[in-house]
């Protein structure tokens, strides 16, 4: 068996410690980031990012440098794509292993969004996961990390929408006892899908999808990831994700995101298919669908995911068979490779595909 990595930076990082640097910083400035700052009776300090206020471009930034354990960067700028103009994250990292640690969605704390069956079902990621050593695969198969400064947990909380509201006591204790601090200890963010701030920090999971690819299904290690950047455009707001056709995050990533990753290969690697695998356009039975059409359609046939989805596990199931179908891609990645100096490159970005995507989502 092959021992996790230790990382030689794994005792002078605080993942939430930096991660709550920024948090502070959201607090102190709340009124001009649109942000509203709340505290339950337990304790747990609560950030709206959208459900009761607007939020925003700047505080989607700030959640993506969250979401980073405190080491990336993330802004905000127009990008024309052809003679289309289209608003488009930017984020980096030279820390690609704590997207694994921190980015990654927090699976089996609650259900996720595509089922109805929980009284708040969410996407959960963020430092705090450092503090609950969970999942299992990251903590004990990929990576030897412990938040040297476990004082305080942040979590990032994205709920379906507006609607949904804000987590209660009885949430936020459940992710407290996970990360084994007292819920005044934790921070929880909370972005409705349909706020900009949470169309702007989802888009920085572009990078994510490819870390997710290259490390679990292509078993690249985490230590020979060094770098990492992407930019995706940010899609239209709706309430109606999930529950009929309309432009997901997803579908952005699909066809206008863009990864690039710095990687130390071993000589035996195939690099050139590697990234073909990477590109949303080497994944025929998907390309030219949107996420609708393609991975709630497809899967659920004759009813919406919403309805069909009844528990975690058979959610765990859908998610791993379009996996393996080719989700978790980008339009257009490129592998630098520091051993031999060379770029693979594969994909391309697909202006027509997102054009009827923000006017007609089939």
């Amino acid at each position: 068996m092959v021992e996790p990595w230790s990382p030689p930076w794994a005792e002078k990082i605080s993942v939430n410690q930096l991660a709550l640097r920024i948090v502070k910083d959201m607090m102190r400035d709340s009124d001009r980031l649109q942000v509203e700052v709340g505290e339950l009776k337990n304790g747990a300090t609560l950030i709206d990012c959208g459900v009761k206020v607007p939020g925003g471009y700047e505080a989607g930034e700030l959640i993506t440098k969250i979401r980073f354990g405190g080491v990336g960067g993330a802004h905000v700028t127009d990008v024309t794509y052809d003679d289309y103009t289209i608003p488009t994250l930017f984020c980096h990292t030279n820390f690609p292993a704590l997207i694994g640690v921190c980015q990654f969605v927090w699976l089996g704390i609650v259900p996720p969004p595509e089922t109805l069956e929980h009284p708040f079902p969410a996407w959960i990621s963020g430092p705090a996961k450092a503090l609950a050593q969970d999942p299992d695969w990251v903590f004990k198969d990929r990576i030897s990390y412990r938040d040297p400064h476990p004082d305080a947990g942040v979590v990032v909380v994205q709920t379906r929408d507006k609607a949904q509201g804000l987590p209660n006591e009885e949430f936020v204790q459940t992710i407290a006892d996970k990360c084994r601090v007292e819920p005044k200890a934790l921070y929880v963010i909370v972005t409705p899908s349909e706020s900009v701030a949470g169309v702007t920090h989802v888009a920085s999971s572009g990078v994510e999808d490819v870390f997710w690819r290259l490390t679990e299904y292509h078993n690249v290690p985490y230590e020979r990831m060094e770098h990492a950047s992407g930019s995706t455009p940010l899609c239209p707001i709706s309430p109606n994700v999930f529950r009929e056709p309309c432009a997901w995050m997803d579908d952005m990533i699909d066809y206008g995101g863009r990864a690039h990753f710095w990687v130390r290969s071993k000589e035996e690697w195939d690099m050139d298919l590697m990234v073909k695998d990477l590109a949303t356009e080497s994944h025929g039975t998907l390309y030219g669908r949107s996420y609708y059409q393609s991975r709630v359609r497809s899967f659920q046939p004759m009813e919406d995911l919403t309805k069909d989805v009844k528990d975690l596990e058979s959610w765990l199931r859908i998610r791993s068979a379009i996996a393996m179908a080719g989700m978790w891609v980008v339009a257009e990645a490129s592998l630098s490779d520091t051993r031999t100096g060379r770029v693979h490159h594969a994909g391309k970005v697909d202006i027509d595909l997102m054009k009827k995507l923000f006017t007609n989502p089939w």
